[in-house]
């Protein structure tokens, strides 16, 4: 069964009501707490709770930090294992381009030659488009714009 509110009259002649036994302290229908103390109990209520909620945010911001950390780890894993890949995937048809072309009638150094100078080329032109990007690496814009002008100089002007 529920207990009914009752209303109760406080020594101020205002209007309290009268929560069941379990619910705390009296307050007053105009939400104010009838008694110092409860006001400094909620206060305290408040407070550990906010204590209690900046410690689950600090403890899942540490938990993804440490989660972020290893997935990194793992990407950087993987990414040089496919380097690798890569790298025997590359070497093995550069040797079988070097078997077509001595196929063809060409010297086999003379076929090392034509490929190597081809990839001597490929990676020219791999440096020169990196180091064309890295220039905006440094948000050249935005250190632009908040690099202090330097004082412009005035003229006076004679009468």
């Amino acid at each position: 069964m529920h207990e009914k509110e009752q209303i109760a009259v406080d020594d101020t002649d205002r209007p309290v009501a009268k929560a069941p036994d379990d619910a705390g302290p009296p307050v007053t229908l105009g939400g104010q707490a009838s008694s110092p103390e409860s006001l400094n109990e909620s206060i305290g209520r408040v407070t550990h709770e906010l204590r209690e909620l900046a410690h689950d945010y600090l403890e899942l911001a540490v938990l993804e930090t440490r989660l972020s950390f290893r997935s990194a780890l793992t990407m950087v894993i993987t990414a040089i294992v496919v380097a690798f890949v890569l790298a025997g995937a590359w070497m093995a048809l550069m040797g079988s381009a070097v078997l077509a072309l001595i196929s063809i009638g060409l010297a086999p150094a003379f076929a090392m030659l034509v490929l190597a100078a081809a990839n001597l080329l490929l990676a020219l032109l791999g440096w020169l488009l990196i180091r064309h990007k890295s220039r905006s690496l440094g948000w050249p814009a935005t250190q632009r714009a908040l690099k202090p002008q330097p004082p412009v100089e005035r003229t006076e002007v004679s009468k």
